[in-house]
């Protein structure tokens, strides 16, 4: 049995800014970026696909209401701020849709992540590493937990049977934190969240869909795919992941040399290619008896910066083609 899944970071519009971007600033604008949007996902709606979205701030949240009502869908979405300031609207988001037609909604969970990273109490700031010289000062003075714990990154999950056939299975979205320069702070974010996914899902299958910031074969992605990690970015010596993140998570990703981001300027000059950072850093994930068959993503050219007038975010959406193992 198939089932048609969608995920997409459609960039949230506080980060639309000429500083990260190369294009004409006229695609950064939101009124002109929601259509396209909007575009794609309804595309998705037409084949009752699992949706998963990342950087869903309130503006576009709102913007989708009617599409979802529409196309008969239940969503789910949280909030959460991501930075240290905590007032206003909330500027990022994340959101699963689930089509009422094809699925029955049993359970849903939202947790904040960063709240389940706990520091050791025998573990000293000496004991700490600290991120590559050259990205020191992103750092601003904070130690690894730290800026693990900065973010309120939200890893979200709703509970679905498939009406036709009763098969039950979870479904999650998580957008990791893009502190990609620091990479034993993304394995502290990896190793709870696998963990929290399998300690939900208890004896049922998941899919996992998210922007992972991180690149296809570098050692966090390895870790977060397999579940085998490097000593060398280990959070601290002595260090070992908790046993329930060393599984492993099926990864039917399109090819690892095709981009799914194209944000400039922040990428390694082995990523730039006329001048945008291009890595595959976006994936769907399954666990249990519940496959990934084929993942594809719209084709474009990586001769115009993005966003432009028909790509509307710095990534491209995935679509995947779930087979449920009855």
């Amino acid at each position: 049995m198939e089932i048609q899944i969608f995920s997409y970071n459609v960039l949230a519009p506080d980060f639309g800014s000429d500083v990260y971007f190369k294009c004409l600033p006229e695609f950064l604008k939101f009124e002109n970026r929601i259509k396209g949007i909007c575009d794609k996902i309804e595309k998705a709606i037409q084949t009752n696909s699992i949706i998963s979205l990342q950087e869903v701030d309130e503006r576009i949240r709102d913007s989708l209401k009617e599409l979802f009502n529409n196309g008969k869908y239940y969503v789910k979405w949280d909030g959460y701020f991501s930075n240290t300031n905590t007032i206003g609207p909330k500027p990022q988001g994340i959101l699963i849709a689930i089509p009422m037609t094809m699925f029955d909604i049993l359970d849903e969970v939202s947790i904040t992540m960063r709240d389940e990273i706990i520091r050791p109490n025998t573990v000293s700031n000496t004991d700490l590493p600290h991120p590559m010289q050259e990205h020191i000062n992103k750092a601003r003075g904070r130690d690894l937990y730290q800026m693990a714990k900065k973010n309120e990154n939200k890893l979200i999950g709703v509970l679905i049977k498939h009406k036709p056939t009763g098969f039950t299975f979870w479904a999650f979205n998580y957008h990791m934190p893009c502190i990609w320069w620091w990479l034993n702070v993304m394995v502290l974010h990896i190793e709870v969240v696998k963990k929290k996914m399998l300690e939900i899902a208890v004896n049922h299958p998941f899919i996992f869909c998210s922007d992972t910031n991180a690149k296809k074969g570098f050692p966090d992605r390895i870790f977060l795919e397999n579940g085998t990690i490097d000593s060398s970015i280990y959070p601290y010596n002595g260090w070992m992941p908790h046993k329930n993140s060393q599984y492993c998570l099926k990864d039917s990703m399109v090819n690892a040399g095709t981009p799914t981001t194209r944000c400039c300027p922040t990428g390694s000059s082995s990523d730039l290619i006329n001048g945008e950072f291009i890595a595959n850093i976006d994936g769907i994930f399954s666990y249990g008896d519940i496959g990934v068959l084929k993942t594809h993503i719209d084709e474009y050219s990586i001769s115009e910066p993005c966003p432009n007038s028909h790509e509307p975010s710095d990534h491209v959406p995935l679509y995947g083609t779930l087979i449920l193992n009855l």
